[in-house]
């Protein structure tokens, strides 16, 4: 690869050396980086010395392909992990080192929590203090989402590095609040305590445990150290901004002990401060390093996309050099009274790109603070329409959100009728849209016939199995067509194939107790009268026999495809978690409960499938601002809609936790006021905004209607400097028509 000098620096740099590399997104580090683990690998230096460390899945991309395409020596195997990888697999590795000390049972294997089977353990103990005790009673959100607040203070203490019996605390000395506030975070602080608890007595460990097993008790001694020193004598660290105040720590003290080290930082960064990102604590591991070396010329941005970004910078407060290029060459924007006419002004413009300007639809992004369902659908339709491929990624949504896992999930209770979960018909039909799909012009399972399929298969009287379609009156069936038919009989048969095919299957043989042996699990006290039930196969099976076969609502979906695969591996830590834990109520298994939990709507995991696929599809990407910039990846076209909303600027709320209280850098004493609000709103608006633009090669546009997505009119802080930036922009003789 074609390198520039301060490439080649990095590159060249002695293998004995330490460096701490920084400048902006768009500069040339991650590139650096990768030519130098290759030069490494050139000179001999064996891959298994060489780590490279990050603090989310999705900034692995760039050296994944740069290693997959590499001319390598055979059996040269880099090693990519991010900082919970490497809790994780020290936890698995020296186990019999820590599980006493930690306080579990040391002769039992651990179990790992995902964030869902977290948020189920912690529902377990949430539910019936709500419904005994009353607990929360002040608290107006999801209990979903109260399960992943309480969650989430207690991966902020591990990460941040003080006790989790302190959160309620902080909360109360931080935040001005009457009584019934304050006993919230009491008894959110009681449930975080009760929840360890569990954890420890069934030898279970969430992420917050993990991190606290392994800075606490696995870090500190010397073998453990030996081994990733040996593992990571070469270490590259990336975009470190991200990472947080723990995996800095850690950090701090292996390098000494590293051959050469390269620690990489974007400046003006740190967009997951949501999840503990810590930039602050990151800036200071320059002092550790031999030398610090910084990037300043973008490799990415065209000059007058960089003249653009220092246009808004300006409209936003904030110092920026006197543009040297014409901003107005990177700038686009359609000015629409309506919401609905904006969305079809982007969908003309991606058609223009990609039909006469030859753009990639890979090189082109659909953004905005928060994707709703009917923005997604609306710019799908439209792009699919003139067919030009699109996909979305929205991992923030749970899972039954998404179309496709829904119409798993009730398909899932059709093949498992002993379940007792009996679909409302108009889940059927929402299913046999989604499953069935087009087989063609004219032969769409669009609602109607899909509603008239499901209420005549699935009568109210029977609701439980589907009935052959000749059973149908030849009238429905004219309606539903012969074309489909074939479609619905194929999927119909299955799921009964499915079901004689558990109930002929040998049930788990009960095993003899013998004296004084401990009952493993259920299964050998009462056999099940029919084979066990392993949904995430279940899942996968109808998937790949079925569903992604041609004519059918999944093949060729890419966004059917993430959901179902996710779906999957839901499926599979769950009953891995779960299968032999006394937390499955009695009469139940993990297969009903996982979908109870699925359908209560606890927050999804997020899963690495969905951001590979992002990666390796040639579709336009829609998105929300914060996942495109989690990726990565910059684009030739950047497209950002609803300019007047507040979540450009504005936290989720969030009564139970808080990102910037429950931080390393807070001090405990303080109290968080207006001023502390509004100064971290323009800081995260900024840090968004250039964010973005420095991730854009040739042009950005902005769709701006006069009345926001709800009908309301827009007046957001970024669509303000929006017209601040177009006032100064617009030639005196044109400002009448903007």
């Amino acid at each position: 690869m074609e390198l520039t000098d301060s490439q080649r620096r990095i590159v060249d740099s002695a293998r004995d050396h330490t460096l701490f590399l920084t400048g902006d997104a768009g500069t040339g580090k991650t590139t650096a980086a990768v030519a130098r683990i290759l030069s490494l690998i050139e000179q001999g230096v064996p891959s298994g010395e060489i780590l490279v460390l990050l603090p989310h899945a999705a900034l692995a991309l760039p050296y994944q392909r740069a290693l997959r395409s590499a001319a390598l020596p055979p059996g040269a195997q880099v090693d990519i992990l991010t900082f919970g990888s490497l809790v994780l697999q020290t936890v698995k590795l020296f186990w019999g080192l820590a599980a006493k000390p930690a306080g579990f049972q040391a002769d039992a294997p651990p179990n790992f929590l995902t964030l869902e089977t977290a948020q189920y353990v912690m529902s377990t103990i949430v539910d019936p203090l709500i419904e005994t005790r009353g607990y929360f009673d002040g608290v107006t959100i999801s209990r979903n989402r109260l399960y992943a607040q309480i969650v989430d203070n207690l991966e902020k203490a591990a990460l941040s590095g003080f006790p989790h019996t302190e959160i309620a605390e902080r909360m109360k000395n931080a935040i001005l609040t009457d009584s019934s506030g304050a006993h919230a975070f009491e008894q959110a602080q009681e449930c975080a305590i009760l929840f360890r608890d569990a954890c420890r007595a069934n030898n279970l460990l969430d992420f917050s445990l993990q991190v606290e097993v392994f800075t606490r008790h696995l870090w500190t001694l010397p073998e453990v150290r030996a081994y990733w020193t040996q593992r990571g004598a070469q270490l590259i660290v990336d975009n470190i901004e991200e990472g947080t105040p723990a995996m800095h720590r850690t950090l701090a003290s292996w390098l000494p002990s590293v051959k050469s080290a390269v620690l990489i930082m974007d400046s003006e960064a740190g967009f997951r401060r949501f999840l503990s990102a810590s930039p602050e604590t990151a800036g200071a591991l320059r002092d550790r390093c031999d030398e610090v070396i910084e990037f300043e010329q973008s490799l990415v941005m065209s000059p007058p996309v960089e003249a653009l970004g220092d246009e808004l910078a300006r409209s936003l407060g904030e110092y920026a050099p006197e543009p040297s290029a014409d901003p107005r060459e990177a700038l686009e924007y359609g000015l629409r009274r309506f919401y609905p006419q904006m969305l079809n002004w982007v969908a003309d413009e991606i058609t223009l790109l990609v039909k006469d300007q030859g753009v990639p639809p890979g090189e082109i992004v659909i953004l905005a603070p928060y994707m709703s369902d009917a923005i997604r659908f609306t710019l799908m339709q439209r792009l699919q329409g003139e067919g030009i491929p699109v996909r979305s990624h929205r991992p923030s949504r749970s899972l039954r959100e998404e179309p496709a896992a829904r119409a798993l999930l009730t398909l899932g209770a059709l093949a498992h009728p002993e379940w007792g979960m009996q679909p409302a018909p108009f889940d059927i039909a929402y299913m046999l849209m989604q499953a069935i799909g087009s087989a063609g012009a004219g032969r769409t399972m669009d609602l109607i016939r899909a509603q008239l399929l499901a209420e005549n298969a699935y009568p109210a009287e029977t609701k439980s199995r589907l009935a052959p379609f000749e059973t149908l009156k030849p009238e429905i069936q004219e309606r539903i067509t012969y074309l489909l038919a074939p479609r619905y009989e194929e999927l119909r048969k299955w799921i009964e194939a499915y079901i004689v095919e558990r109930e002929q299957a040998p049930a788990p043989t009960p095993t003899t107790k013998k004296k004084g042996r401990k009952k493993k699990n259920a299964l050998e006290e009462s056999p099940a009268p029919i084979a066990g039930v392993r949904l995430d196969h279940f899942f996968s099976r109808l998937f790949g026999e079925v569903l992604s076969q041609r004519g059918y609502g999944f093949h060729g979906d890419f966004d059917a495809s993430t959901a179902a695969g996710s779906l999957v591996e839901s499926a599979g830590n769950f009953r891995r978690a779960f299968e032999q834990t006394p937390l499955i109520p009695a009469g139940k298994t993990a297969a009903e409960e996982f979908v109870r939990m699925v359908d209560r709507g606890l927050l999804a995991d997020q899963y690495a499938r969905a951001w590979t696929l992002n990666d390796q599809t040639d579709a336009v990407l829609i998105a929300p601002a914060y996942t495109f910039l989690i990726r990565n990846q910059p684009v030739t076209a950047q497209f950002w809609l609803d300019l007047g909303s507040r979540g450009w600027f504005e936290r989720l709320f969030q009564p139970l936790t808080h990102p910037y209280i429950l931080s390393a850098i807070w001090e405990n004493t303080r109290t968080w006021t207006d001023d502390d609000e509004q100064e971290a709103r323009h800081d995260t608006l900024f840090h968004l905004v250039i964010g973005l633009v420095r991730r854009c090669r040739q042009r950005i546009y902005f769709g701006v209607s006069e009345l926001g997505e709800n009908g309301s009119a827009n007046t957001g802080e970024l669509l303000q400097a929006f017209g601040r930036m177009i006032a100064r922009l617009t030639p005196p003789e044109a400002a009448n028509e903007v």
